[in-house]
C-alpha cells in the first residue's frame, strides 16, 4: 500500500532531530553501526540490507529492488520505492517492472527525462532523479523536515575496481560507474537549493574526494 498522507510520511521518516544517509561505498565497512541505531534515523539503499538495517531504504533501481526482495519482505525497515519500480513505461536498465508491493511503503515520483530543474522538496511533487540514487536520498530527508544531513558511503570512488562497494566489486551484483559530472552538477544543484532553506548537509565519509567539491567535509565526531 502506498501511503500518500504527507503528514503520515513525515510522521515516519522524522523521527529524530538529524538523518545519516548511508550508501554502498566500501567505507560503509567503517561506520559505528550501534551508534547510528542509537543517535540518528538513517536511510539507506540499494543492497544496503546485505550489511545494514537502516530505518529507511530507497530503492529507484529495479535491479536491487528484485535481488533485495526477500529481505525488504523480511525487514522492518520503512521502505521507499520510486515510480520506477513498478511503471512499466519507465526506462530503468533491463530488469522488467515489478508487480505491486504487498506491504506498506512511500511511494515517489521522479524526473526519467533527464531535465535539470530546482528541487522542490516535496512529497507531492516530482523528486530531480539522475544517475545516482544518493541525490533522491538527500531530497528525501529534505522533504521530511531534516534541517542536519550528513552522508557516509557516498563516495564514487572506483579508484580499486575489487573494492568500490562494502561487498567488494559493484560489477559481481550489476552496479554500474555513473557518470561523475553529471552526478556532481546535480549534487550542486540539490545542495544549492537545500542550503536555501536552512538544510546544511554534510560529507562524513571516512574516504575524501568528488564529493569534497560540493558539500563540507568533516567527522562523526565533529558534526
Amino acid at each position: 500500500m502506498d501511503i500518500k498522507d504527507k503528514d503520515k510520511i513525515i510522521e515516519k521518516l522524522k523521527t529524530r532531530d538529524r538523518v545519516v544517509l548511508i550508501g554502498n561505498s566500501h567505507s560503509v565497512l567503517n561506520i559505528g553501526i550501534k551508534r547510528m541505531e542509537r543517535e540518528y534515523f538513517t536511510i539507506g539503499c540499494n543492497r544496503i540490507l546485505y550489511y545494514m538495517s537502516p530505518n529507511a531504504v530507497l530503492y529507484s533501481d529495479r535491479q536491487p529492488y528484485w535481488q533485495m526482495l526477500g529481505r525488504i519482505r523480511a525487514n522492518q525497515c520503512v521502505n521507499i520505492f520510486s515510480r520506477t519500480i513498478f511503471d512499466k513505461s519507465a526506462k530503468c536498465r533491463s530488469e522488467p517492472a515489478a508487480p505491486a508491493f504487498d506491504g506498506e511503503y512511500i511511494g515517489i515520483d521522479i524526473t526519467t527525462d533527464g531535465r535539470i530543474e530546482r528541487p522542490r522538496f516535496d512529497f507531492g511533487e516530482v523528486f530531480l532523479s539522475g544517475p545516482s540514487v544518493a541525490l533522491l536520498m538527500i531530497q528525501v530527508a529534505v522533504a521530511a523536515g531534516y534541517r542536519d544531513i550528513g552522508m557516509l558511503g557516498i563516495n564514487y570512488d572506483y579508484g580499486d575496481p575489487k573494492k568500490t562497494h562494502f561487498y567488494g566489486s559493484g560489477v559481481c551484483l550489476g552496479a554500474f560507474t555513473p557518470d561523475i559530472t553529471k552526478v556532481m552538477k546535480l549534487m550542486g544543484v540539490i545542495n544549492g537549493a537545500a542550503k536555501g532553506i536552512g538544510c546544511n548537509i554534510v560529507n562524513l565519509s571516512s574516504v575524501r574526494g568528488v564529493m569534497d567539491s560540493v558539500f563540507k567535509h568533516t567527522t562523526i565526531d565533529g558534526w
